[in-house]
């Protein structure tokens, strides 16, 4: 009888935790955190912050567009709503996206739309032209959602990769919070250039941070892999260890196909998805 895929996951994790040889050597594996892994993660959480002030710019900017651009509720409301709709486009092509260009190209991908949805919403004199400066905000949302956390998790070490994780949400809660306090005192325009800030961070730091370890292994690109790992821990940092690991769970991640999307509408699913939809 077949093996349920999240059976099989399991069996792959407990492969790769028993004793195999070379994983019984002294020591977790784990790298310390370096000036170069917060600075990709710092880089990484610009895009988060960037979804944070697109979710936080109706509220303080409300009074102002419609006043300035002569909009009713119905259209100002309408502007609003506009980010879940890109947000649906940006999800459902978010994992693709991952797997194809990888999680820097796709980073690339949530930042080149977030930068051009807010110079849209910035300059816009119409509404038509802040509905798609919204939508191009909800697509790099959607993207970044998924994104972001895969790619913090995947090259965070062991012993801080719950925290850093968690800091992604913060950020997120932060951002939000901030938006509104500054768009309090200031108009809508200005605060829409000013929320270009991280997506300029970003775009520069995305030149020099890695790909992910992971996804370069997953590729059959072992190489690169472990230039990119050695990057992230440190050159004084022996890296075996934990690049043959990844190598061996990506190997055997292979051996498996997916059952695909419809797989969560089985009964067998049905408590699991709804605690995670809660």
């Amino acid at each position: 009888m077949r093996k349920e895929p999240l059976l099989q996951k399991v069996k792959i994790q407990e492969d790769i935790e028993s004793d195999k040889g070379f994983l019984a050597s002294d020591g977790d594996g784990d790298g310390p955190v370096t000036l170069l892994l917060l600075f990709t993660t710092f880089t990484a959480l610009c895009g988060t912050f960037s979804y944070g002030t697109a979710a936080g710019f109706t509220s303080p900017a409300q009074s102002g567009i419609m006043e300035g651009l002569n909009l009713s509720l119905a259209e100002f409301s309408f502007f609003g709503s506009v980010l879940t709709l890109g947000g649906l486009v940006g999800a459902a092509m978010s994992g693709r996206l991952a797997d194809v260009f990888g999680r820097r190209g796709a980073l690339w991908v949530s930042n080149s739309f977030c930068m051009a949805g807010w110079l849209m919403i910035a300059f816009s004199q119409v509404a038509w032209s802040l509905d798609i400066g919204r939508l191009f905000l909800g697509v790099a949302a959607g993207l970044s959602c998924y994104v972001i956390p895969v790619y913090i998790v995947e090259i965070a070490p062991k012993q801080v990769r719950g925290a850093f994780s968690a800091v992604n949400a913060v950020v997120m809660c932060s951002s939000v919070s901030i938006t509104f306090i500054v768009g309090s005192v200031m108009s809508w325009q200005k605060l829409a250039l000013i929320s270009t800030v991280p997506c300029v961070l970003e775009f520069f730091g995305l030149f020099f941070i890695p790909e992910s370890p992971r996804w370069l292994c997953k590729n059959g690109r072992v190489k690169e892999s472990e230039a990119a790992l050695q990057r992230l821990r440190g050159n004084s940092t022996d890296v075996t260890k934990e690049a043959s690991e990844i190598k061996i769970y990506m190997d055997n991640l292979q051996e498996f196909k997916e059952d695909g999307f419809f797989e969560l509408f089985k009964p067998r699913y049905f408590r699991t998805v709804t605690v995670a939809i809660g």
